[in-house]
């Protein structure tokens, strides 16, 4: 299995409160040796979001900062605000983020993530490993 997982998964984005406008698809990427980190990734912009914030997010609200995850009776709503300013609310299928998140656990379960120190070191201070 590769060290890297990518899922597409179509959203629909909030107009305005209550209305959903326009839609389109963003990039949920997993890398097993980073397995606590999930991206969103957008043509235009890429946010970290924890796998923990994301998986609890499915069925009850959690996150902060620059995004949020709550569970809608539509689906799960991700709110994402931009560090240049503004918000977009996007409405992701449940199941398809379930999926996507259980293939992640599968690989890499709950306690079982580890970080190489050193090696982390060593590239940092661009020595040989």
């Amino acid at each position: 299995m590769s060290a890297i997982h990518v899922a597409d998964l179509e959203f629909k984005l909030m107009a305005s409160p209550g209305i959903w406008g326009g839609h389109g698809t963003m990039q949920f990427r997993w890398d097993r040796r980073i397995p606590w980190e999930v991206l969103l990734v957008l043509p235009t912009e890429t946010w970290h979001i924890s796998r923990d914030t994301l998986t609890e997010g499915v069925d009850f609200a959690d996150g902060d900062g620059l995004i949020y995850v709550r569970h809608v009776e539509e689906g799960v709503e991700i709110v994402l605000a931009s560090p240049k300013g503004g918000e977009a609310v996007l409405l992701f299928d449940r199941d398809d983020l379930l999926d996507f998140l259980d293939m992640t656990w599968q690989v890499v379960p709950a306690g079982a993530e580890t970080i190489d120190i050193d090696s982390g070191l060593d590239k940092l201070l661009g020595r040989a490993s």
